[in-house]
């Protein structure tokens, strides 16, 4: 043990010892240049900077040129000392001139202080010709023509010019910043000026090359004046007015005519200007506009292939192209067919600029996961805009597409053996959440009541009428009221009203069995609502609405409840006809079990996830739908439908077995998937039949001994009453938790959008626990970690 401690402080005393003795060691050298572009004849000022630490000197050697020539040059060193530590920092600034036109390089640069040497990478800078120069200055020489000329007499002058004063929202506009300099001035300057801002907000913004040097010259009171130019193209985002802060331009006199000499900067200034932005027309606004904003656009999407194989992935691109603000253009809309899974891709922007034009294209990249053979017909892609040129709004269509996915016989690959299907219901009692909240109350008081009543010696006589147990008429109150209501009426009808547009929200209510003027008339009453929320104010009449939507949800109610018979008439006929439902279930038609032992496992999966939605109690239902999942290899789909299964039949020997298969056997899943020994009614009809024996047990003790008083047995009956009751609440609360599983390798994203950073790896059957959904995107937590996966990657319990 000791030579073991002072083997670790001798360490320790080494590591320690290491930083002092390396600062002599260290050097580091970096290169970098004011501009990266300039033309024939212009200057570029390069600057080598130095650090390192020690008092030997340091030498920097010359570095190699191409297509540059040095026109002076000048060096400074400072020298420090901290902790006794000398550190010396170097800095040598070249002045180098264009020669001629392509890639001028620098270096690389190489630097020696004693032994060590470092050197820093090859700097390319490109330089175009004067003909260039003169080509990109065409698309703006009108506006320079036109500006005024400097105040005479100024030595510096700057003004900001935009191409125009009114414009709409998404329209292109150029912001042309001028410095005129006198030349006396402008032939004392060492490096060309340099142009700072205008200030800009609300827009967005891009560069336009422009010469370096001086455009053009102009005689002004006896004197003249070069011209240096700087400009951008902008792109309004919010009608109003546009306030364009100041440009400036920065630029430098030596002091003395010293090369060393230092030198002062000087900074003037333009006044600041303003630009009216015009919002869009209302009038002629399609439906499905989202913003876009451009000029010629064409939309065009291309598949990876027609056909493709079951299980493979194909792409799909969604090109659009045009002139306008390109960054900004959103993603056009394409109904997607059920059946294929889609996942955005990367998203790729080109720009280009034509005659002053900005434009490019926009690429949508998707890949598509066909669930099942067959033939897909993908809808075309629409998408409106407004075109800035025509003043009006266009709408742009795509062909559809045909998608053939062929079924593939993979059995000389890895074949799955398939289970055996459940065609027996497994003993289990109905959901807690269907038993009426009067059967509870009456559970837990009656006993008691009866109890003290019959010791006290009194008579009780209970007058039930059926009316007392009718569900109150909730009031509504208000146009949210009514909206809340009409949410929950379509969810009935309805699973996804939510995400169906007026049209499709319309088909869906008469496949529900909805009347055809009713459900034009909820389809209208649903797009008024969201327009009353969303859209401008006062865009609808609020009282008119209101009474609309009362009118449409009582219309919908007393259908509801115009086919339903009383509860105990009901439970009667059901009762009466359970043999001819047993016979019907006997002979019924074993359409999936056919498709399943034909091999059709798709087919089958479809007509099971059928069984399971329209009887969700039903434990072989979900048993036998995770059978062909896992018999077409989707190993987390069958685990889904098999833990709900088995949370309903949790005792059954080929639910468990089945389970065990597909279990990852990670302790954090299995928490998440957690299955109860017991299901929750079970649990509370146990707690309901103890609670009636303890309350018995207090009753006939009473009679026993005279007076009012709790036995042993009946209180070792309360308390496991309440403990059961707990233990039924308890699996509740458990299963109530939205968890799901992931479908494929993907990450957890720091915000619910394609392109977000990912912070975490999910593999393929992790089980993560549901916190919100918005948009299509689930926030999930992993343990401790947080972050957004999509809807259509996740599968939910």
């Amino acid at each position: 043990m000791r030579a073991r401690a002072l083997l670790l402080v001798c360490s320790a005393a080494g590591l320690a010892w290491l930083p002092s003795a390396s600062p002599a060691q260290q050097l580091r050298v970096s290169v970098s240049a004011d501009r990266e572009r300039l033309s024939v004849g212009d200057t570029v000022v390069l600057t080598i900077e130095v650090e390192a630490s020690g008092n030997a000197p340091v030498q920097i050697e010359e570095p190699s040129l191409s297509g540059l020539a040095v026109v002076d040059q000048r060096e400074s060193s400072r020298v420090g000392v901290a902790d006794t530590v000398v550190s010396r920092r170097t800095t040598r600034v070249l002045i180098l001139r264009a020669v001629r036109q392509g890639t001028a390089a620098v270096g690389p640069v190489r630097v020696r202080q004693g032994a060590a040497v470092a050197e820093a990478p090859r700097l390319t800078l490109e330089v175009v010709g004067a003909a260039a120069s003169a080509e990109l200055a065409a698309s703006l020489r009108s506006m320079i023509d036109a500006a005024p000329d400097p105040p005479s007499g100024a030595e510096v002058a700057v003004v900001l010019l935009p191409a125009r004063t009114s414009l709409f929202v998404g329209e292109q506009l150029e912001l042309v910043t001028l410095a005129w300099f006198r030349r006396d001035v402008r032939e004392k300057l060492r490096v060309p000026p340099a142009f700072r801002g205008p200030e800009l907000s609300g827009v967005w913004s891009y560069p336009i090359p422009t010469p370096a040097g001086r455009v053009a010259s102009r005689r002004v009171g006896g004197a003249w004046y070069d011209l240096f130019v700087d400009a951008r193209t902008v792109f309004p985002l919010e009608p109003g007015r546009l306030s364009i802060g100041r440009a400036s331009v920065a630029y430098s006199f030596p002091l003395t005519y010293s090369f060393l000499s230092r030198e002062v900067e000087h900074v003037v200034q333009s006044d600041s200007v303003a630009v009216e932005v015009l919002a869009v027309p209302a009038s002629g606004r399609p439906a499905g506009w989202n913003g876009a904003v451009g000029s010629a656009l064409a939309l065009s999407v291309t598949p990876s292939s027609h056909e493709l194989d079951l299980g493979e992935a194909g792409t799909v691109a969604v090109e659009l192209r045009g002139e306008g603000n390109v960054a900004l253009w959103p993603e056009p809309v394409i109904d997607w067919p059920r059946g294929l899974r889609v996942y955005p891709g990367e998203v790729e922007v080109s720009t280009r600029r034509s005659g002053g034009v900005f434009g490019g294209s926009k690429t949508f990249n998707y890949v598509l996961v066909a669930d099942s053979a067959g033939a897909y017909r993908i809808p075309g892609a629409g998408y409106s805009y407004f075109d800035v040129r025509l003043r009006r709004y266009v709408r742009l269509e795509s062909a559809p597409l045909e998608v053939f996915v062929r079924y593939v016989d993979r059995s000389a690959g890895v074949k799955v053996s398939a289970m055996p299907l459940m065609h027996e219901w497994p003993a289990g009692l109905p959901s807690v959440g269907g038993w009426p909240r009067w059967v509870w109350v009456l559970v837990v008081l009656v006993p008691p009541i009866l109890v003290l009543a019959t010791l006290a010696g009194g008579k009780i006589r209970l007058r039930l009428r059926p009316s007392s147990f009718r569900r109150p008429a909730r009031r509504l109150e208000g146009l949210e009221g009514l909206r809340a209501e009409l949410a929950k009426e379509l969810l009935r009808l309805v699973p996804r009203a939510a995400d169906l547009d007026g049209g499709q929200l319309r088909v869906a209510l008469r496949a529900a069995g909805v009347e055809p003027h009713l459900a034009t008339q909820v389809a209208r009453v649903r797009e008024r609502m969201r327009q009353e929320r969303f859209g401008p104010p006062g865009a609808v009449d609020a009282g008119e609405l209101e009474a609309e939507a009362a009118e449409v949800l009582a219309v919908l109610v007393r259908n509801r409840s115009a086919g339903r018979l009383p509860d105990v008439v009901a439970a009667v006929i059901v009762a009466l006809a359970l043999p001819a439902v047993a016979c019907a279930a006997a002979a019924q038609d074993l359409a999936p079990e056919r498709l399943y032992q034909a091999g059709a496992m798709a087919q089958a999966a479809d007509s099971f996830a059928n069984r399971a939605r329209a009887e969700p109690e039903g434990a072989h239902h979900w048993y036998n739908l995770g059978a062909a999942w896992y018999a077409q290899g989707s190993a987390v789909r069958a685990r889904a439908a098999w833990v709900r299964a088995a949370r309903l039949a949790p005792r059954e020997r080929d639910i468990r077995r089945a389970l065990s298969v597909v279990s990852s056997g990670v302790a954090r899943d299995e928490g998440l998937l957690w299955v109860a020994p017991i299901t929750a009614s079970e649990a509370f009809l146990a707690a309901g039949l103890l609670w009636c024996g303890g309350w018995l047990g207090v009753f006939l003790t009473a009679r026993r001994k005279g007076r009012l008083a709790l036995g042993l047995w009946p209180a070792a009956l309360l308390g496991l009453a309440l403990l059961f009751a707990g233990w039924g609440r308890f699996i509740d609360l458990r299963y109530a938790k939205p968890v799901a599983l992931i479908l494929g390798d993907t990450v957890l994203r720091e915000a619910p959008y394609s392109s977000a950073p990912g912070s975490y790896r999910l593999s393929e059957g992790e089980a993560v626990e549901v916190v919100t959904s918005r948009g299509g995107w689930l926030l999930v937590r992993r343990g401790g970690r947080l972050g957004w996966v999509r809807d259509d990657e996740a599968l939910r319990l």
